[in-house]
């Protein structure tokens, strides 16, 4: 069985440019409340796991995607005497609203890519805020690929 799966780290960020402004604050706050001392565990490990595995590059392609999300919150106008782009309060608090349900992304991210080199604890808290408020289908694969027969 593979220990990177860029699909599912593809689904992730085939799904940022839908993800509305609740669903930034519920992610944010899934996150908030997750546990600090297992996810810095989990990043240390998935950063070992990416590069033993080849898939650092992949992460920071995928890290990149994601800032360009974060930063993509200005609708703007041009002023009449000047060609300076003003994004609005409501586009400035969107963008704050990203940058806050960034590292829940990235995790997720982490998760999705190098999961499978990971200890179950921590893919669950890696994927768990992206999975409570997306729904487990969106980002992460199945990690038991044990057949049940059926009779």
């Amino acid at each position: 069985m593979p220990c990177v799966s860029e699909s599912a780290a593809e689904m992730i960020l085939q799904r940022l440019p839908t993800v509305t402004q609740p669903e930034v604050q519920m992610l944010h706050a899934m996150w908030q409340g997750g546990d600090a001392a297992i996810r810095a565990r989990a990043w240390q490990h998935g950063k070992d796991a990416l590069a033993d595995h080849g898939a650092a590059q992949r992460y920071e392609e995928a890290n990149s995607a994601v800032g360009r999300w974060v930063r993509d919150y200005a609708t703007g106008r041009i002023g009449m005497y000047s060609n300076v782009l003003d994004a609005s309060f409501h586009d400035q608090d969107r963008m704050e609203m990203r940058m806050q349900a960034a590292p829940a992304v990235l995790d997720a991210i982490l998760g999705s890519l190098i999961g499978e080199a990971l200890p179950t604890d921590e893919v669950e808290t890696l994927l768990g805020p992206w999975n409570a408020v997306f729904g487990a289908d969106e980002g992460s694969e199945p990690t038991d690929t044990t057949d049940v027969a059926t009779t």
